[in-house]
């Protein structure tokens, strides 16, 4: 990983060609896997360990984005502070990289003394020179149209072969769909489940038992009001089904965006990397 050991800072050398390289910032939210990797360090890397090799004046600096929704949303799921999450899953990232020798300069974090001070030095001075203005706006997503409620099942049912549904156990459904009917019955909502990749288990969505009935499940993010019917026709529900899955830790996303409740976020109970619909 470079010489992480030197305390000199590495400087421009006026003469020779000076190369800064960086790449995405993972987020610490997760434990980085062979995707990560080869999607956004490694590349960085083939290029830092070229340019040095020919001689260039070279430093490749990386880190742990610490900020975000996806912190607090993870420190809400492992019941912690966004502080230890952030602290657990940088040494986690370092220990990953370090492994497959990546070779960074400098392997930091969003949130130390020095970042901080020269994002806020960023924003002070458009700030304080009246270069920003506010006004409200509309944040317009495909998530906008459907309405996902806190629902409670008060029959028992066969919902899926094999899949039995007790009383009063809360649900997640999907609520703006057209009725239907099946097998005699007016369906006027749809119940979320996950099931994995063979399909020969199924799992309830469910909220925390703590979630009010009847209360509108959110996607932080994602505003707006949703359609009263959505339209069959447009086949928007079926687009928007591919992205929802539960994942490594089974929670129910759209994308990687967690269903949300007052209460805290919507899982599953054994299912992992499983889709929902």
């Amino acid at each position: 990983m470079g010489d992480l050991n030197q305390t000199a800072p590495k400087l421009p050398v006026p003469g020779k060609r000076n190369v800064l390289i960086t790449s995405a910032l993972p987020y610490v939210n997760n434990v980085p896997h062979l995707g990560n990797i080869i999607g956004c360090v490694l590349s960085a890397d083939v290029f830092a360990r070229y340019c040095r090799l020919r001689g260039y004046n070279t430093i490749y600096i990386c880190g742990t984005d610490e900020y975000g929704t996806t912190t607090e949303t993870k420190a809400m799921e492992e019941n912690c502070t966004p502080q230890e999450i952030c602290d657990k899953y940088h040494a986690l990232h370092k220990e990953v990289y370090d492994w497959f020798d990546i070779s960074f300069d400098k392997f930091g974090r969003t949130s130390t003394p020095e970042q901080t001070e020269v994002c806020q030095a960023i924003f002070k001075k458009p700030w304080e020179n009246n270069w920003l203005s506010e006004k409200p706006m509309q944040q317009d997503g495909v998530l906008g149209i459907y309405n996902f409620y806190i629902s409670k099942l008060r029959f028992s049912t066969n919902l899926f072969s094999g899949f039995i549904v007790g009383q009063d156990r809360l649900v997640c459904v999907l609520c703006n769909l057209k009725p239907a009917t099946m097998r005699g019955i007016k369906s006027h909502a749809m119940v979320l489940a996950a099931s994995n990749n063979d399909h020969t288990k199924v799992e309830l969505v469910e909220p925390p038992k703590s979630a009010t009935v009847g209360e509108r499940v959110t996607f932080p993010g994602f505003t707006g009001e949703p359609d009263d019917v959505l339209n069959p026709k447009k086949k928007v529900w079926e687009t928007l089904q591919v992205d929802l899955h539960s994942d490594a830790n089974l929670v129910a996303c759209y994308k990687d965006i967690p269903l949300t409740t007052c209460a805290g976020i919507c899982k599953v109970s054994s299912i992992s990397n499983g889709s929902i619909r």
